[in-house]
């Protein structure tokens, strides 16, 4: 018999740009994860209806920081916007899902 498999749940920080924005600006989010894991991918994804899409990806650095950004472009963007910011599953680690955010264009 082998060792149990054990999977560690990632810890994510997440500091956000603004949450009201003029809506030809980008909003942005910073992120901390601990454990770092250098490499690893991170998105950044906004809900549409019930589906989420992924609008951006970054990579963790060594440090387990990585930042993502969205522009919220006019004249049809104004409005709520709701984001999420998602870490994935891999080899030792479960997938993280952050709290949707909304983010409002005006």
């Amino acid at each position: 018999m082998g060792l149990p498999r054990v999977l560690v749940r990632p810890l994510v920080k997440e500091t956000w740009s603004r949450l009201s924005i003029p809506a030809d600006r980008q909003v942005s989010v910073i992120c901390q994860v601990w454990p770092a894991h250098s490499g690893s991918p991170l998105w950044l994804q906004r809900r549409r209806g019930s589906r989420w899409r992924t609008i951006a990806r970054s990579k963790l650095m060594r440090s387990g920081s990585a930042s993502a950004g969205y522009f919220i472009y006019t004249p049809g963007s104004r409005g709520r916007h709701v984001l999420r910011v998602v870490l994935p599953a891999d080899a030792g680690h479960t997938k993280v899902i952050g709290r949707p955010r909304s983010v409002y264009a005006r």
